[in-house]
């Protein structure tokens, strides 16, 4: 079991190694979400982010993030997914 709560987890969004948005920058909610991770069947976080780099405080206040190629990944205590890349298109993203 863990908790994918926004008190715990957080998803990452990096240019090459240069973090560019973390989702624990600004927490909504510290309400618990815990899910039963079985091998070889996937949990599932529902994340919104609005194409801003992060600042510490809230989201809204950053740089707009440009079209490109980029990567995604979940930190949760000592836990860590494996990096998803992705394509940042002028309207949206693929890939995911």
């Amino acid at each position: 079991r863990v908790d994918l709560g926004t008190k715990f987890t957080s998803v990452v969004v990096a240019s090459g190694d240069a973090p560019l948005w973390d989702s624990s920058s600004c927490l909504r909610g510290t309400g618990s979400q815990v899910a039963t991770v079985r091998r070889e069947a996937p949990a599932f976080l529902r994340v919104t982010w609005d194409r801003r780099t992060s600042m510490s405080g809230c989201p809204g206040r950053g740089t707009a993030i440009r079209a490109g190629t980029y990567t995604a990944a979940v930190f949760n205590g000592q836990l860590r997914s494996q990096a998803t890349t992705f394509v940042l298109s002028r309207r949206g993203a693929s890939g995911l």
